[in-house]
């Protein structure tokens, strides 16, 4: 209880005579089912949140008597709810930085001026700290939103609601109808051209966006003071600041401020998609096009992904009635290890009010930094790619944010928070302890090295099976991946037109011969044209009954079918010389794999290379080899086999090489032979059946795999 009450800062306020300014405003809001008092400074639109207990404490404080003996008072009067030492403290130290905390024996005005200087040093820190995302205010909109009178509910009500419905409706039905055109187009937005338009079109379509949550902050009463530029990622992004909303007692008022930005951009992009699909090349569509994109991609990518702190943050934040989630996520994660690993016990910081609200700080805590620092690792790369002396400057910095001031407050807090005076030496002790074993344990302890590549199985020999006359395809005997015998039925050809033509040639020969017969006996000089005539149609009913023959498709030696399903051409109408199915021979069957340069480069390290091939679309164990071969090529074809598993991967293509497809760069093949299969079960090998080489190198320890990865990528990307 002792550990829970007091607090060895307690010193530094007891004294003090202080009082709540005589302006200040409060309003009542329920977060999860719990009352919370709200207290705005209106100076600077910020806000501050407390509970009744503490609450009613500083609406106790007085010029007249200090904070130590208010404080004796109440927890004479009610122990069981009086804050802690610990919690006023915290509480009178954010009161006095809003501005809403007057000082006996300083004047106001004195006081606010000395805290409005050290907040401004303090926002300068920040902004320097994300300097990604640094905002400039520029315009009061305050004045002008109370001009406008009745527009924002005009525009944000439930019949523009619907009309918005109805246009995405329509917007998707547009881009569906088009996606190979829109894929076209897509591929060419970063064009040079493209460019100037692209931004034009950002900024404005971010200045509406802002103005949406403008109007609807207005609909429901708030303030709106501030509207500037945010240099984003170096690029000058309009905002505004609608933190007002605080005060809104409906958390479904402050969640509609926070869609109406993303409602008003996908308005526009509704609208451009429509315009986009009914237009021919030109000024119009390009326009239309470039508003589509970015209006639906910034909305659904970055203002509605809540890991970041944009629209869905806030939203997600009101829906689940925490506030400051992203802060105090990080605290709970404190709260945690002071809890459970430096055996603070009950004594530790306090963030979540109950066990529901303590899991959502934990997850969100978690996948927000994971995602921040993907993000900004993307953005580095991004960067570095086009400038590199920038993105070597962003580098410096994501290593200081990320890596350097971390540990530098972290040391603060072992060696100065009051929180953890009574277990100090137990949370440094720990905390040397995790540093030394995740340090060994990265550069000391072998782990498991492996390189894996994806590959295709190829047949040293096979054929494609093409229909030989025109017909519909009947009696398919045998299905994709099944063995046959040699002059075993595989399908068969309906040809009508073919057994007609026969008919009418037997027709004719029979009428030739009977003129023949004729000839003989009246008219000799008829003999010779006659015959011919006779013999030409022998030549070409002998030619339609040997097509009639191959209309039964007969399988030569043994082997396996590949390719689509003969199911679902059973009954289709086939042209003569349309490829049917292939066939490829139960023996010489290898595997092909291709490993880029730098996994290559640990394969030669060794002599004996062994390791495993996982078959996809099969459970069944993997297939372990020795003594892999390892080719170097460099611009060389590869097989069209080969374009299912490499499009798009690692490996660089080009598509203007006339011999084929070559690779753009150094890559190295792995040819494993496999065991021949035979016999009328389906095989375990099939004809470019595709899967995963995994090749277990020597253990070794991950900091030095890690590192050598992060060297290769540098020098394969800039050339260092």
């Amino acid at each position: 209880m002792e550990a829970q009450l007091f607090s060895d800062t307690w010193h530094q306020i007891s004294g003090l005579k202080v009082c709540l300014v005589p302006d200040y405003r409060y309003i009542q809001q329920w977060f999860r089912g719990e009352r919370w008092y709200i207290l705005e400074d209106r100076f600077g639109n910020r806000f501050i949140r407390v509970t009744p207990e503490a609450f009613q404490f500083i609406n106790k404080l007085s010029l007249d008597r200090d904070v130590g003996e208010i404080w004796q008072e109440q927890l004479m009067e009610d122990a069981e709810t009086t804050p802690t030492q610990h919690e006023i403290v915290r509480i009178l130290t954010e009161l006095r930085s809003y501005n809403l905390l007057q000082v006996d024996g300083l004047s106001q005005s004195e006081d606010i001026y000395q805290r409005g200087v050290l907040r401004q040093q303090k926002e300068l820190k920040s902004k320097l700290a994300s300097f990604l995302f640094f905002r400039i205010p520029i315009w009061n909109p305050e004045p002008w939103l109370k001009s406008i009178g009745s527009l924002p509910q005009l525009i944000f009500n439930k019949l523009t609601f619907v009309i918005w419905l109805v246009l995405g409706c329509f917007a998707g039905q547009a881009v569906i109808s088009n996606l190979d055109r829109f894929g076209d187009e897509a591929s060419g937005v970063l064009s040079l051209s493209n460019l100037p338009i692209l931004y034009i079109v950002i900024f404005v379509l971010k200045l509406t966006h802002e103005f949406g949550h403008a109007l609807m902050t207005k609909r429901f009463g708030g303030t709106v003071p501030v509207v500037g530029i945010m240099l984003l990622i170096f690029t000058p992004i309009p905002y505004m600041d609608a933190t007002s909303n605080w005060i809104f007692r409906n958390k479904y008022h402050r969640i509609l401020v926070g869609a109406a930005g993303m409602f008003v951009e996908l308005f526009f992009a509704f609208i451009a998609a429509i315009i986009w699909a009914n237009t021919g090349e030109g000024v119009v569509n390009a326009l239309a096009f470039n508003v589509m994109l970015i209006g639906s991609i910034s909305s659904v990518v970055f203002n509605g992904n809540p890991l970041l702190k944009f629209d869905a943050y806030y939203m997600l934040s009101d829906q689940l009635e925490i506030p400051n989630l992203y802060e105090r996520s990080r605290q709970q994660w404190q709260s945690w290890v002071e809890q459970y690993v430096f055996g603070l016990g009950e004594a530790a910081t306090r963030t979540g009010e109950s066990a529901s609200e303590q899991a959502w700080l934990g997850i969100y805590g978690a996948l927000s930094l994971a995602y921040r620092i993907l993000v900004s690792v993307s953005i580095i790369f991004f960067v570095g790619d086009k400038w590199f002396l920038l993105g070597m400057f962003l580098g410096i910095m994501a290593i200081y944010t990320w890596i350097l001031k971390p540990v530098f407050s972290y040391t603060r807090y072992l060696l100065t928070e009051p929180t953890i005076q009574k277990s100090r030496g137990r949370a440094v002790t720990i905390s040397l302890a995790f540093i030394a074993l995740v340090f060994v344990g990265i550069y000391y302890i072998p782990a498991v090295s492996a390189v894996r590549a994806p590959g295709v199985i190829l047949s040293g020999e096979h054929y494609t099976v093409f229909s030989p006359v025109s017909g519909r395809l009947l009696e398919t005997k045998i299905g994709i991946g099944e063995a046959f015998e040699n002059g075993q039925m595989l399908c068969k050809l309906e040809t009508e037109d073919l057994e007609l033509d026969i008919l009418q040639h037997e027709k004719q020969l029979d009428e030739l011969n009977a003129l023949l017969t004729l000839a003989v006996e009246s008219r000799q000089e008829d003999i010779d044209p006659l015959k011919e005539q006779k013999e030409s149609v022998l030549k070409k009913l002998e030619k339609m009954r040997s097509l009639q023959v191959e209309t039964k498709i007969l399988g030569k030696g043994e082997g396996f079918l590949v390719g689509e399903d003969l199911g679902r051409k059973n009954g289709i109408w086939v042209q003569e010389r349309d490829a049917l199915f292939k066939v490829v021979k139960p023996m010489n069957f290898e595997f092909v794999a291709v490993f880029s340069q730098a996994d290559a480069s640990e394969l030669f390290r060794y002599e004996d290379i062994k390791g495993q091939i996982r078959l996809l679309g099969r459970a069944d164990s993997p297939i372990h080899i020795e003594n892999v071969e390892v080719l170097p090529y460099e611009q060389s074809t590869l097989p069209s086999a080969a374009l299912g598993w490499m499009g798009g991967g690692d490996i660089p293509v080009k598509t203007d090489d006339p011999s084929g497809l070559a690779t753009a760069e150094k890559f190295f093949k792995v040819v494993i032979p496999l065991p021949e299969q035979s016999g009328k079960h389906a095989p375990a090998f099939i004809h470019n059946r595709q899967g995963v080489l995994r090749i277990v190198l020597e253990a070794e320890p991950l900091g030095h795999q890690i590192g050598r990865r992060i060297l290769q990528l540098l020098q394969k990307r800039y050339r260092l």
